[in-house]
């Protein structure tokens, strides 16, 4: 990996701590639209298009339901749909830091990054809110689930 591509990247992993200043905002990603838009959506529900920077592009894969900090800006072409520039990606570490720090909108408070009583879950076996952040499935993936042993020994005991 190149010098450029590994400093990217190991900034947006490693580098500051995430704070959202007053010109910036927290959005979530609806869908790609090729040729490097993404179609967002704004907490108060309104949906735009913004660009990816290149200094992200073919280095940070962004899918859709992920969070990202975007500027708005105006462009030099009017015409343009184009809103908003991201400036972030923002990732389980990041979005914690931002929910510390009170700077999450609580309109995504939803799915994991709901508060436990919101979601009605008892968490069993996690210590802290961290490790079950942390958790992400494939869902390419086939999930394979294994009978249990003694499922199989009694079958073969009725033979």
């Amino acid at each position: 990996m190149s010098k450029s591509r590994k400093h990217v990247v190991d900034q947006l992993l490693h580098g500051k701590e995430s704070t959202v200043s007053s010109d910036e905002r927290v959005v979530r990603v609806v869908e790609s639209r090729g040729r490097n838009q993404l179609e967002i959506e704004f907490p108060d529900g309104r949906t735009t298009l913004c660009l990816i920077p290149a200094k992200f592009q073919k280095k940070i894969w962004i899918r859709k339901g992920n969070y990202l900090v975007v500027e708005p800006t105006k462009l030099i072409n009017t015409s343009s749909k184009v809103d908003c520039i991201v400036t972030q990606v923002l990732y389980d570490e990041h979005v914690r830091e931002l929910m510390k720090a009170d700077q999450w909108p609580e309109e995504f408070r939803t799915g994991k990054y709901a508060p436990k009583e919101a979601r009605g879950e008892a968490l069993l076996g996690c210590e802290s809110d961290e490790e079950e952040l942390l958790v992400d499935i494939n869902p390419n993936r086939i999930r394979l689930e294994l009978e249990s042993s003694e499922e199989e020994t009694e079958s073969e005991e009725e033979e």
